[in-house]
């Protein structure tokens, strides 16, 4: 990181460095998916996956299922299910922060991996009138190997590692309604409730039992 040299009782250090200072990555990725029609036309199944290889943590997949069911023209319930991952980035491979010269307050690490999500949702859509839609949704994920900072033992310094995971769910309302040709009325309402925690493994504790309620509309 080509930050300004500070000087510290005539030492000069960087307060943010990359290690290596410069590095070349490269992502291929590659996407699959095949639609099928059940059920004439009643029903479909979506299958797919995304095929990723990074220079991080090498080869991964992530996979989804999605169904569709139609038991009239103006409904539709649906159900999905998938993986998705997060690559590591520089930040969290290789990047120091320092207060002073040899003291180090946070260091990357080269065996952080893929922070990970598998989610299921299920939905249920209607039009109720050709002028009034009604979307409802729950949703439920569940996270691991998420970004957590380890003290180090003896000295001041925090390394990036994978200890945290949690779950989040919650629901999801939308009603639309065109009342007049130039006035559309819209009304939301969601739910996210969030719990978020550190493994036995962890020195991390803002992550410990941490469960947050959301609820939004307008």
């Amino acid at each position: 990181f080509p930050s300004h040299d500070s000087p510290v009782n005539g030492i000069s250090y960087y307060p943010m460095s990359y290690n290596p200072a410069k590095r070349n990555d490269q992502i291929f990725s590659a996407f699959m998916q095949d639609k099928i029609n059940l059920f004439n036309d009643k029903a479909t199944i979506t299958i797919g996956s995304k095929f990723i290889h990074n220079d991080y943590t090498g080869f991964d997949i992530q996979p989804s299922l999605h169904t569709s069911y139609f038991p009239s023209d103006n409904q539709t319930i649906w159900t999905s299910i998938s993986r998705v991952s997060r690559i590591p980035t520089r930040g969290e491979d290789g990047l120091n922060i320092s207060a002073a010269p040899n003291y180090v307050l946070q260091k990357g690490s080269d065996k952080f991996k893929n922070e990970n999500v598998i989610s299921y949702e299920a939905g249920y859509r209607i039009k109720p009138t050709r002028k009034l839609m009604i979307d409802s949704s729950v949703f439920y994920s569940q996270y691991s190997s998420l970004r957590t900072f380890e003290k180090q033992s003896g000295v001041p310094t925090s390394i990036i590692d994978n200890y945290g995971k949690g779950n989040v769910g919650g629901i999801e309302i939308t009603t639309k309604w065109q009342a007049l040709r130039n006035l559309k009325v819209e009304a939301n309402y969601d739910y996210l409730k969030m719990d978020l925690k550190a493994s036995s493994k962890s020195f991390e504790t803002s992550l410990n039992d941490k469960v947050t309620d959301i609820v939004t509309g307008k």
